[in-house]
């Protein structure tokens, strides 16, 4: 976790952060710093898989990052932060590379010391519609996943040999999921109703940038 931690904040302080929250501005600009082009494409909806693919050429050191525009608003972050772990880290693959890129991911939108607070908080307590609730306003105050803020509060509790949350894991997945489903996607925020269903490619133009 240490690990993961040192280098998100190195990432953290070039996106400039401020109030905790990372600015998806501050993300699109750190492509262009590592010489990344950023490509809309139209997936359909995956859940939390095959939202996002990155292609390098090493020796040209450029790469080109495929962004699902179907995945959910609040995993959008996530996704961008992921491909840039794969672009940090060309020598890694397979399993490794993914659990990497995730973790970094996380450690990115939600710092240990957040973390560490949520964690410290939430231990009295036992009530999984509580802690549900409120990882779910910490999550909406980040504009990311509330299973992105779930997931960091249990590492730091695993990392520091603490129990986990008492909370029903099934039950918390399945209420999020149910929430989720109301979300809007990429697609949707950033393009008309007219042409959500049948998009025109011409129509696709324009700045790359939904929410901040």
């Amino acid at each position: 976790l240490n690990y993961y931690e040192k280098i998100a904040n190195k990432i953290r302080d070039n996106l400039k952060v401020e109030n905790c929250a990372v600015n998806i501005y501050s993300i699109i600009e750190l492509f262009y710093k590592f010489r990344s082009i950023i490509i809309p494409v139209l997936w359909g909806r995956k859940g939390q898989l095959s939202n996002a693919l990155t292609i390098s050429d090493l020796e040209k050191q450029i790469s080109f990052v495929y962004i699902n525009l179907d995945s959910k608003i609040i995993d959008f972050k996530f996704w961008l932060l992921h491909e840039i772990a794969h672009i940090l880290t060309p020598q890694l693959d397979g399993k490794e590379a993914e659990e990497f890129a995730d973790n970094l991911a996380g450690s990115i939108l939600y710092p240990v010391g957040k973390a560490a607070e949520d964690f410290e908080f939430l231990n009295r307590y036992s009530n999984t519609d509580m802690i549900t609730d409120y990882i779910s306003k910490q999550a909406n105050s980040h504009l990311i996943s509330p299973i992105t803020v779930y997931k960091q509060i249990q590492a730091y509790a695993k990392h520091h040999n603490y129990s986990s949350l008492n909370i029903n894991g099934n039950h918390f997945y399945a209420s999020i999921n149910q929430k989720v489903k109301m979300d809007r996607t990429i697609k949707e925020e950033l393009f008309p109703n007219s042409i959500v269903e049948n998009p025109n490619p011409n129509e696709l133009s324009g700045d790359f940038m939904p929410y901040p």
